[in-house]
């Protein structure tokens, strides 16, 4: 009986305790000023500046779709069911293949894409510099190298920064990150530099053979009274680009 009770009140201390332990962790929570921790911005500088660059990825490649940047690469353009499409590859002469308009448009667009996201990223740091001084933190920054990379079915990217933050004895940093987005667009821009290899070098293009080996992509083609082929590519998730081409043209009658 006396080893009951005496368990009893071994447990009433160790709950006692506990609750005293708990309290005073509270307490320090919520009104202990002087806490280091709680004087850091709530964000993650690496998390905050990662972020940034992934919805700015994000909103580039929605852009990019919606307002039909493909169009900006091209100068010349075919009237398709009254839509703009534009001449991706162009032949004046009859039997001769076609002229790639734009060879590298791949690169442009992915420098235009670079240079946008970066002026992004410059708004996110002056605003999260501001976060932190405003918090009496010391925001050492000078400037930084950003990359982005179109691969097969995602856009990755790489940052090289010098961004010191620091107050007493607390200290931090962001260096380097990476990271990468999934992203239909680049595969979209490769397979129409391979119709447009194609087509420039042997007049024509075999899309359902391609098609058939690439499940990633849907491929229509429309010819036109004269002869011009408009070619519609389709991700999985419907994503699209369209443009016309028009080589080794026969005269007509023949």
């Amino acid at each position: 009986m006396k080893f009951f009770f005496k368990k009893r009140a071994q447990i009433s201390i160790f709950i006692v305790s506990g609750v005293l332990i708990s309290g005073l962790i509270l307490f320090l929570f919520l009104f202990n000023k002087d806490i280091s921790f709680f004087k850091r911005p709530s964000s993650d500088p690496n998390l905050l500046i990662k972020r940034s660059i992934e919805n700015s990825i994000k909103q580039n490649e929605e852009d990019f779709f919606k307002e039909k940047r493909f169009l900006e690469e091209f100068k010349i353009f075919y009237l398709y069911k009254e839509e703009k499409v534009p001449f991706s590859c162009y032949s004046t002469e009859f039997y001769f293949p076609c002229v790639q308009q734009s060879p590298l448009f791949i690169e442009s667009i992915r420098k235009k894409m670079e240079n946008k996201i970066s002026r992004d990223l410059s708004r996110a740091i002056l605003i999260l510099k501001e976060d932190y001084e405003n918090k009496g933190y010391s925001f050492e920054y000078d400037s930084f190298l950003f990359e982005l990379i179109f691969e097969e079915q995602q856009i990755s990217y790489n940052l090289k920064s010098e961004i010191k933050i620091s107050k007493g004895e607390t200290s931090f940093s962001v260096s380097s990150l990476n990271g990468k987005v999934k992203s239909s667009l680049p595969y979209l821009l490769r397979t129409a530099e391979a119709i447009n290899n194609y087509e420039s070098s042997f007049c024509e293009f075999d899309f359902m053979i391609w098609q058939a080996l690439n499940r990633n992509v849907k491929i229509e083609r429309f010819r036109g009274g004269d002869q011009t082929k408009v070619y519609t590519l389709k991700s999985l998730d419907n994503k699209e680009i369209k443009f016309a081409i028009r080589t080794c043209v026969m005269p007509a009658g023949i």
